[in-house]
Parts: structure tokens; sequence; C-alpha cells
């Protein structure tokens, strides 16, 4: 913990999956109470180890299909509501997500986020193609970024990938850390719009260009992998303080905006 920094951070957790989000209820006694009026997200609050105020969040369930209401615009959605709702000094995005062997990820690897991209929101028109890939970066301190690997993760809107986005991804992994999910540039696009700090940590399910069925692979790892996400999150948690998520800052990334558009044209063109 760094010494002579104040703590007293409310917090929005936000979780996709209950099997993500168990062993942090678990963990820090949290109680369900009513939700968010007008959307069936689960809600749930108390305090962690250091007393900091915690709203946790799991999207809910499906009432049609009884499945988790996963992607971007629930994730969207209930972001914007507990901003509204909760008034946060941070939203801290926690669940698992797909890498590459290419970075050299492992099975229940996590890391924390500093860049956002869409990797399926192509916009073929011109100014479009960037606003599509989103690109939000997020400054978030030298005390942040030595707790955890660094990565760049890649959201859309499916659990599989296309072959132009495998290998756009793919290339890219090669150059830096890469994880793929399903809500966090979606998250990241609200709250750089509402302006209150973003923290993602994601812990790795499966390999995206590894042998292996990726729903397969990520239902066999995912309470390992969501167990090593509540062990750094309890760390997070524990380091957290208002100086550090006053430090945090949004800004666009530009360079990577224009290579993942490259990377999708050049793809695009050769299959």
């Amino acid at each position: 913990m760094l010494i002579g920094y104040t703590h007293d951070v409310h917090i929005l957790l936000l979780f996709a999956m209950h099997a993500e989000a168990q062993p942090t209820i678990d963990r820090l006694g949290l109680v369900a109470t009513k939700g968010f009026s007008g959307f069936p997200c689960k809600v749930y609050t108390g305090q962690d180890g250091i007393g900091n105020k915690v709203i946790l969040t799991v999207s809910g369930v499906d009432p049609d299909f009884g499945v988790d209401m996963v992607g971007t615009q629930s994730a969207a959605a209930i972001c914007a509501l507990g901003i509204a709702e909760c008034k946060p000094d941070v939203v801290i995005n926690a669940g698992t997500a797909g890498s590459f062997t290419a970075c050299d990820a492992h099975i229940g690897d996590v890391y924390i986020v500093e860049d956002y991209l869409y990797h399926d929101r192509r916009i073929s028109l011109s100014g479009f193609d960037k606003y599509g890939v989103g690109g939000y970066h997020v400054a978030l301190g030298s005390h942040l970024t030595t707790m955890f690997p660094t990565a760049v993760a890649t959201t859309g809107s499916s659990l599989d990938i296309t072959r132009v986005e495998r290998l756009a991804m793919s290339e890219l992994a090669k150059e830096t850390p890469l994880v793929k999910d399903m809500e966090s540039a979606a998250i990241a696009e609200v709250c750089a719009s509402m302006g209150v700090p973003l923290i993602a940590l994601k812990s790795v399910t499966d390999m995206i260009d590894g042998d292996e069925i990726t729903g397969e692979e990520f239902v066999r790892n995912l309470q390992y992998s969501s167990e090593t996400l509540q062990i750094a999150l309890a760390r997070l948690l524990d380091e957290l303080s208002i100086d550090l998520v006053r430090s945090i800052s949004f800004s666009r990334n530009l360079p990577l905006i224009e290579k993942m558009v490259r990377l999708n044209k050049e793809h695009e063109a050769s299959v």
C-alpha cells in the first residue's frame, strides 16, 4: 500500500458473467440489492478490505434464453446506468478474455489494460473507419502498471472471430500483449464520454491462435481464470487510493487506431 495516500474510494465494479464475479462477491461479503431500475442486472454492495465503498454489478441473465447477458450492449448500458446512479470515483471492469501465444500469454495470466480497440466495428467511410476502431488510451500511472503486465484489449460482439480479424489481431499480438473480450472497449467509450476513470483487469481463458475450439477451451478454464482474476483484483483493491484514481486520464491512441485500420484493410484485400 502506498504510504501517505488517502483511501475511501467509491468503486463501480463491472462483471459480465456471474461465474467471474462470484469469487469477489464471496471474498468481500457483498450483499445483493434491488439493482438498477429498468435493467435486469444484478447489483451487490459493501466494502473492500480497506474501507472503500464497492458497488458490484453482474450483467444478469437473459429472461428468454437463460444465459449471461455478455457483450458490448449490456456492458455499455450498465456502465452508463451505474455511473449516473452511483456517481463512482472509478469504474473497474474485471473479466476474462482470450489471448495469443504470439505474445507469450498463458491461461490464468492477468493483464491490466492500457489501450482499448474494437476489432469488428469496421465502418468503410472516411473518418468513420478510425472512429469505429475507437483507440482509447488510459494513462494509469507507474504504480498500477508495475503491479500487473499491461495489454491492449480488443473488443468484439462475438466469442469467435473472422479470418480477417484473426490475421489482424495475430499480427498485432506479435508487437504487444493483446487480450480479446466482448465488453471492455464499450465500457471505455462510456467512461471516456462521462469523464470517469477506468481500470480493467483481464484474466486469460483461451488461446485464440491455439489449436483448440475457443468455446470448449473457454468453458474448461473459466473457473480457474476467474480465481486468478479475483486474486489480482484483491491486490488492486488493497493498493487503490483516491490519488491513484485521480491520476488516470483518457486520450486517443492515433498510431494504434491507424495501425488497426491498416491491418484490417490489408487482410480484407488478401482473403
